[in-house]
């Protein structure tokens, strides 16, 4: 290849003009000995030799890459165009120079360091996106993670340039990523510790407004998990001079002004006010407000743990220094003094605590010490200034270096470092016109920071060649050591410095004097043309700097006299002394020099990155106005050159600068080769035989692992290799379109005939056909006319004769109708006839027979009549026979079983009138006889006679029977009367048994026995179920039942009230006969209601035992009685008694052992409730009858107690039990066990129902532990268990329950839709709105822990799923995406039917995916705008695809107003694909309705050409953003955003919306799994 081949018409060259560089283009081609150009800007021809020839523009395809290693050719014009193109036109600050990040100022706040610009760099290597500090730091911070090696970023460039707020960001991002979310954490305080450092380190300077005055090297510390753990800082070279002097536009500390415009009260007793002080000037800086920064200062100084007096004493000693700045003197005699009085000296020993005089005199006087004496001298009012100035700038590098060790202190940790990231924040290169001893240190490290920086890429470029196999030679670059040992060799100038220092008699000329001695031998050291002793030159990497040795000893020497040390070191305030804490018995000669310790710390300072893996960050200050985004290409090629940029851009351009992969290269020159040479298997080998084609020198090119290697030019060679083929290329395509045009307008007007004559043959055809149609329709109309004629006539006819034949058979049918209904009514007539005449008979025979059955039962009830007289007198006999108590018993017993035998003989009487109707069926049957014989009466007419005889005698027999009828019949009238009484009686007693109710009520008081009553009454009704088993369970009343009608309790009245008689013999008797009279008082009325209720089979049968075992308890009475009667000790009757108590007991005992059970049994079963209202009573009846056979009411399971009125929806549990209930039901609840909740938010409710009976117990303070425990809880177990379900879960259950406590709150507002059940459940005591808020904060929480666990779920798939999948092979080599878009939407969906599946509110769902949707939309967003590969034609068509299928997604769920969050990430889409010519300006606006100025220019920047496309013009982006700039863009506020990237952090307001509940609480089913069953009890 050629060197002038390169040199053609048309070719675009650089042309130095003085400092800078301008454009060209070349007029001929170069003939080897002149070339011809005109310059862009003037357009005149010019003509320069060939020799050099000036170096070539880059392509333009090549302008704005964010690498300028990347270029074609990598020369100093290339380099600074390509920064400033990239500056002034992208609007981009940041630019990678190999393994350099080139950070230019913009003197402009850009957003793009939010938090949402961290996390997009996070886990992207270098090079994936656009060129950015973050980038810097998440390699090192990935290096360290991936390698286990320590790490540094070296921050470097001049005043001005933004070193500081580089360092700052880098930290930032350290503290971010690898921090954690406590307040008290240590990356807050390593921030919180930069406010602090530039408060007391940087100043305003002519260059800066804040301008690092020190050198800073911060150590992150991480432990094995990478967070950071603790930090350490080291500081180089504190600017002390500028604590006395001010340059004119310069300022003091920040610190200084800051407690000058404070008004907080730290610094109210400073004495400051209005006052003018000395060594502060150039109060203010434009947009700085000083005091609202000393707040920040405080607020840091507070967060890193400086109390109160800390703060006091520190600002004390700062208002110190400004006071000793203005205490003056005045010459007297030989020396001077200080006028007097001095408000200065006044405050100034008060704020110091110290002497007055003691200052007074040694501001004023040194002590002169020789071998035998000492004395005082006075000082000159010079001496006594510089004396001064050097007492305060001691005093503020001891109160500087306090703070660092403070800091140091705060930010180190107590767990083992495992590795760290340091940050370097150095000061760069510094030239001016005049260069003292600080310029010297700060070039010294400079020169020390350089040649570290020259062997690390020489190592990396090594690395690189050895890593892809590349053969290559030694790269010769500058190497400064020749310079260093100048600096610090044994006899270099710091060496002789130090020693002329400790000469008594030494000064600056004197130590010139012998550097031009000893140091002339040096290469890069130069002696003025007026070797006067005033300076020296130095030979420096960046530039040749002139060097003033006039304070190059003093300042060196760092001279603070002893007695004003000690004096201020004597101050009663601990703190002051403290800090100035300086062993003034040092000499001279001992004291380390301020080289040797700067020249040690920088040595400890190159160690520690030499052992660290350096990354580079180079500042650049643009131009000295401080104008935003304004280039000056001087002063930025002066800046290159001093910061080593250049220097790494001729290091790689000595070598192959230009690597690109083989897929990239492929793609770009694939149409240097054919179709067939292609080999889609083997692209080093397409590669190859494209290069060897079009280049023939090899040496220009190297083929690695993975990558091609250039040399410089070779790349631009070949774009215009490819530029020609693609020009023949449109040619070959145009003639071809145009041919296809041709035909295809030939092939038109051919059509266009064939059509017009298929038209005009169609319409002949057309009406020949209509008029064969039109008479084949003639003959067709003929034909069904003649057709109708003739069938209207047949039908006539037809018709006619069916009407005769009609009405003839008509008249026969009546006829014979007429006789069968004549026939009829005979027979009927004859039937009714004789069924009379049978009646008749039937009735004389039945009333014979009545008769005389009625005779015989008067016979019959007489005779048992009688016995019946009998049976009564007997009884009477009993009666008399018996007295007393015994009688009484007796009679009543009678009493009843007479009342039985009368029912008894009722019943008899009513079965004879049953055999009565029997013998009338009999007569029934005689008389059918009787007709049967009627027949034969012709037959047997001599029998009638006879037969009339005896028929008369049964007659009168029959009279007699109807006589004795009538009186039976008188009888019963006399029974039913009696019946009716005892009717009466049944009333009156129903009337007693209410009474006895009323009385059962008003022991509702004594609970304590109720509960021991319900308790043995549940045991027994098991005892009883189990024997009737097989029969209809009866629900057991809810009611509580009076002890007095317990029988266990009835019996041990009994058993005390016989102990009682024992002692009371005369009123045993009595108090027994009113035992004895209640049981059978009650006995009869349970009869009674027995009988009132016809209970069924199963229940008679348990009153029989009932029976039968109240007649045992009456023998067991009348045993007692007789036992008392017959005089028995007390000893026997209570031995009786305990016997019978302990036998009860036992069998009590084992009837509890039974029904626990039973109960778990009964609890499981899912049986319907039958109704209790027609068994309430006799249970209570029962209840009080007999303990052991209760029936088994109480036994049924809660879940069939549920539907019944006496449930009340609470449940009631112990104070004790409460931390372990809602610990079973929220901590110990696991996911495993969600489905089993019906409904899932079960635990709500259990909560409510929980709080619902401590409201009806009225206990505010336990209210308020259930809540606060259960927030707590909920806290606990969202907080640690951080799977998605266990968020979603418990959203749902804390809504439900925000939803509970106000439908069931009283409030008219929430309760409008309760049914009348839902208001009786109502709170009575408590308005819970306290903790409805507290409950909405923590669902607001829980909500945000949802939307962070979703938006990691689907992080890892936004860029690929949304921007760079394919739904079709884009590459021969790229990988198959196109079903990353098809994961996404399954989890997606996956997340949907979670919400659902715990009955999420659907607005919450919607607001859920609305932020999991902007976030979708702002990662997508960020992403793309830091990645130029994803900016062109094609990908915009894909993602635009690809985010439809998200909209398309939003709809089918029915959450169409989330797709309006995609609108960004569409339009930008659209953005890509739209035309960019100048007539499409206003579409392009219109596009960009919701993007921001910014976000639309950085596409337009970042958009790439591809062959069919043409670069988008300068000139069109700034029309576009001019237009841009004077819309208002929505939500604003008619502020045009400045933020490029959207915020990933940006949360939309939540509302959580009111939706009452249709559960009611006793439809509720508490699972067992839930482990609460023995914990509570359902009311």
């Amino acid at each position: 290849m050629a060197q002038f081949s390169l040199y053609t018409s048309g070719s675009k060259i650089w042309v130095q003009h003085k400092d800078i560089w301008k454009s060209g283009v070349v007029q001929a081609d170069c003939d080897g000995i002149t070339l011809k150009f005109k310059l862009d800007d003037d357009g005149v021809l010019k003509e320069v030799k060939a020799d050099p020839l000036p170096p070539l523009r880059n392509p333009d395809i090549l302008i704005g890459l964010n690498d300028l290693t990347s270029l074609s050719y990598l020369h100093e014009p290339g380099v600074l165009y390509n920064l400033k193109y990239r500056f002034t036109e992208m609007k981009t600050i940041y630019t990678y120079c190999g393994i350099v990040l080139v950070a230019i100022n913009p003197y402009e706040k850009l957003g793009i360091y939010g938090v949402e610009t961290m996390w997009t760099y996070r886990g992207h290597a270098i090079g994936e996106l656009e060129p950015h500090v973050f980038a810097v730091a998440e390699e090192a911070f990935k290096e360290m993670e991936r390698a286990s090696l320590n790490q540094s970023i070296i921050v470097s460039g001049e005043s001005g340039a933004g070193k500081t707020v580089s360092a700052k960001y880098a930290m930032r991002y350290f503290a971010t990523v690898g921090g954690a979310e406590s307040v008290t954490s240590i990356e807050r305080k390593v921030l919180a510790s930069q406010p602090i450092m530039e408060a007391i380190g940087n100043a305003k300077t002519t260059r800066n407004d804040n301008s690092s005055r020190f050198g800073k090297y911060v150590e992150l510390q991480f432990n094995t998990e990478y967070a950071i753990i603790g930090a350490s800082m080291r500081t180089y070279l504190l600017e002390k001079s500028r604590v006395v002097f001010q340059a004119p536009g310069e300022r003091n500390y920040h610190i200084f002004y800051q407690i000058l415009t404070s008004t907080d009260d730290e610094v109210s007793e400073l004495s400051l006010g209005s006052t003018t002080f000395n060594y502060t000037k150039n109060m203010t800086i434009k947009g700085v407000n000083d005091a609202s920064q000393f707040s920040e200062t405080v607020q840091s100084l507070k967060l890193l743990g400086f109390g109160i007096d800390d703060r006091r004493n520190y600002f004390k000693l700062l208002a110190s220094i400004l006071h000793l700045g203005n205490i003056v003197f005045k010459e007297k005699y030989d020396g001077c003094v200080i006028p007097q009085p001095s408000a200065p000296l006044a405050i100034l020993s008060n704020l110091l605590s110290i002497s007055a005089t003691d200052l007074t005199k040694w501001l004023t006087h040194r002590r002169i010490r020789s071998a035998h004496e000492e004395f005082l001298k006075p000082m000159t009012v010079a001496e006594a200034e510089f004396s001064r100035d050097a007492l305060a700038k001691l005093m503020y590098d001891l109160s500087f270096n306090w703070i660092v060790e403070r800091v140091n202190e705060t930010l180190k940790s107590d767990e083992e470092c495992f590795k760290f990231i340091g940050v370097l924040d150095i000061y760069g290169f510094e030239t001016f016109e005049i260069n003292s001893f600080e310029q010297f240190c700060i070039n010294y490290a400079n020169e020390k920071l350089q040649q570290q920086f020259n062997q690390h890429m020489f190592k990396l470029d090594q690395e690189e060649y050895a890593k892809e196999s590349i053969e290559w030679n030694f790269i010769d670059f500058y190497d400064n050591q020749p310079c260093i040992d100048l600096i610090e060799a044994k006899l270099g100038v710091l060496s002789l410095l130090d020693e002329e220092t400790r000469m008594p008699a030494a000064n600056d000329k004197s130590w010139t004097v012998k550097l031009y001695k000893e140091c002339g031998k040096y290469h890069h050291f130069r002696i003025p043309k007026r070797a006067d002793g005033e300076g020296f030159t130095v030979l420096h990497f960046a530039s040749d700097v002139s060097y003033t040795s006039s304070g190059f000893l003093e300042k060196n020497r760092d001279t603070v006299l002893a007695d004003q040390i000690e004096t201020v070191k004597d101050s009663k305030n601990p703190f002051i002394s403290s800090i100035i804490n300086i062993d003034i018995s040092a000499t001279a000669a001992r004291k380390k020099t301020v080289s040797t310790q700067f020249r040690s710390s920088l040595s400890s300072l190159m160690t520690s990155l030499n052992s660290t893996t350096p990354h580079y960050i180079r500042c650049i200050k643009p131009n000295d106005d401080k104008l935003a985004f304004m280039f000056d290409d001087s002063r930025a090629l002066q800046q290159l050159r001093a910061c080593g940029v250049l220097e790494t851009v001729r290091i790689q351009a000595s070598g192959f600068p230009t690597r690109w992969t083989y897929i990239d290269f492929f793609k770009r020159y694939r149409v240097l080769c054919k179709s067939k040479e292609i080999k889609r298997k083997d692209l080093k080998g397409t590669s190859l035989g494209i290069l060897e084609r079009q280049i023939k020198d090899s040496s220009t090119y190297k083929l690695g692992t993975t990558k091609i290697f250039f040399r410089s030019g070779v790349l631009a060679f070949l774009e215009k290799l490819r530029s020609a083929k693609l020009q023949s290329c449109i040619i070959l395509i145009q003639k071809r379109v145009r041919g296809w045009l041709a035909r295809r307008r030939y092939a038109k007007i051919q059509k266009s005939v064939h059509l017009l004559q298929r038209y005009g043959r169609g319409f002949l055809a057309r009406r020949q056909f209509l008029f064969m149609r039109q008479t084949a329709a003639a003959i067709m109309i003929q034909k069904y006319t003649r057709m109708h004629l003739a069938r209207r006539e047949y039908t006539f006819v037809r018709r006619l004769v069916a009407s005769f034949q009609t009405y003839c058979r008509m008249r026969l049918a009546i006829r014979k109708a007429q006789e069968l209904r004549i026939v009829k009514a005979t027979i009927i007539i004859q039937k009714n006839v004789r069924m009379f005449l049978v009646r008749k008979e039937f009735k004389r025979i039945r009333k014979g027979i009545i008769l005389l059955q009625c005779c015989v039962r008067r016979l019959l009830a007489k005779k048992e009549l009688r016995v019946l007289k009998l049976e009564a007198r007997s009884l009477e006999r009993v009666k008399e026979l018996n007295k007393g108590l015994e009688n009484k018993i007796i009679e009543l017993q009678l009493k009843l079983e007479g009342e039985v035998k009368l029912i008894a003989k009722l019943n008899a009487l009513t079965s004879e009138l049953g055999t009565t109707k029997s013998l009338v069926q009999e007569l029934k049957g005689v008389e059918i006889n009787h007709k049967k014989a009627l027949a034969t009466i012709d037959l047997n007419a001599n029998t009638i006679t006879a037969l009339e005889n005896k028929l008369k005698q049964e007659t009168d027999e029959k009279v007699d029977m109807i006589y004795k009828i009538e009186k039976l019949e008188q009888e019963i009238r006399t029974l039913k009367d009696q019946s009716a009484e005892l009717v009466s009686g049944k009333m009156a007693l129903e009337v007693e048994i209410q009474k006895l109710m009323n009385e059962i009520i008003n022991y509702s008081n004594l609970r304590n026995d109720f509960e021991t009553l319900e308790r043995e009454f549940e045991q027994e009704r098991i005892a009883y179920q189990r024997g009737i088993q097989n029969s209809v369970p009866v629900p057991t009343p809810r009611a509580k039942l009076p002890p007095d009608h317990h029988a266990h309790n009835t019996l041990q009245i009994e058993n005390s009230h016989l102990r009682k008689k024992l002692e009371e013999s005369s009123l045993n008797i009595l108090k027994l006969q009113d035992l004895e009279m209640q049981n059978d008082q009650a006995q009869n009325n349970y009869k009674k209601i027995l009988i009132s209720h016809s209970p069924g089979e199963e229940v008679v049968r348990q009153v029989k035992e009932l029976t039968e075992e109240l007649s045992l308890k009456r023998e067991e009475s009348l045993m007692l009685r007789s036992l008392l009667s017959s005089g028995n000790s007390d000893r026997e009757i209570i031995t009786t008694l305990e016997q019978q108590l302990t036998a009860e007991k036992r069998a009590l005992k084992e009837l509890q052992e039974e029904n626990k059970k039973l109960r778990r049994e009964l609890n499981k079963d899912e049986e319907s409730v039958y109704e209790t209202a027609p068994y309430e009573l006799n249970n209570r009846v029962l209840n009080s009858e007999s303990p052991n056979y209760m029936p088994p009411i109480a036994s049924l399971p809660r879940r069939q107690l549920r539907t019944q009125s006496s449930f009340t929806g609470l449940l009631q549990f112990d104070p004790s039990s409460e931390h372990r209930i809602l610990k079973s039901i929220i901590v110990d609840l696991k996911a495993q066990n969600f489905a089993s909740l019906d409904p899932p938010t079960l635990p709500s409710y259990i909560i409510f129902m929980l709080i619902r009976y401590i409201d009806s117990l009225n206990d505010e303070d336990r209210v308020r532990s259930v809540l606060t425990v259960t927030i707590k809880m909920l806290r606990k177990v969202v907080g640690k268990r951080t799977q998605l379900e266990y968020g979603v879960f418990w959203l749902s259950n804390i809504i439900q329950l925000l939803h509970i406590l106000k439908q069931y709150s009283g409030d008219e507002h929430f309760g409008r839709e309760n049914t009348t059940r839902q208001r009786e459940h109502c709170l009575i005591h408590f308005d819970l709105v306290e903790y409805r808020k507290g409950l909405a904060d923590l669902a607001l929480w829980v909500y945000m822990k949802v939307i962070k666990g979703m938006e990691d779920r689907v992080q890892p798939l936004i860029v690929p799923a949304v921007l760079e999948s394919s739904s079709e092979l884009t590459s021969p080599v790229a990988k198959d995406k196109s079903k990353l878009m098809d994961t996404l939407v399954r989890h997606l969906n996956a997340d949907y039917d979670l919400l659902l599946s715990y009955q999420l509110d659907f607005e919450i769902v919607a607001q859920t995916f609305k932020q999991v949707f902007y976030y979708l939309a702002s990662a997508s967003m960020n992403n793309l705008l830091l990645r130029k590969d994803l900016c062109n034609w094609a990908k915009g068509i894909q993602i635009r695809y690809n985010v439809s299928q998200l909209e398309e997604w939003c709809r089918n769920k029915n959450m169409e107003s989330n797709g309006k969050i995609l609108v960004p990430i569409i339009q930008a889409s659209r953005l890509l694909q739209a035309n960019k010519s100048d007539k499409d300006i206003d579409t392009v606006v219109e596009i960009c309705a919701e993007l921001s100025t910014g976000q639309a220019i950085k596409l337009l920047h970042l958009f790439s050409a591809d062959e069919e496309e043409l670069r988008v013009s300068p000139k069109f982006i700034k029309e576009v953003q001019h237009r841009l700039s004077q819309r208002q863009v929505p939500g604003s506020e008619g502020s045009i955003q400045s933020s490029l990237l959207m915020d990933t952090k940006h949360v939309f307001p939540v509302k959580l919306p009111y939706h009452p509940s249709s559960l009611k609480l006793d439809e509720l089913i508490i699972p067992d799994s839930l482990g609460i069953s023995e914990l509570v009890e359902r009311l």
